[in-house]
């Protein structure tokens, strides 16, 4: 498992719903460890 960036984390801490912030997390974690993904998840997350 790799480590998720500090702002992605920073941005599922304010998501007030464990549930949707564990997927949300799982989904950030899933995107950045697949190359035509990974480019997406940064830009969005800027």
């Amino acid at each position: 498992m790799s480590p998720i960036p500090r702002h992605a984390v920073k941005l599922t801490q304010r998501i007030r719903n464990p549930t949707l912030r564990n997927l949300t997390l799982s989904l950030i974690e899933e995107a950045s460890q697949k190359p035509d993904l990974a480019h997406f998840t940064i830009a969005i997350l800027k």
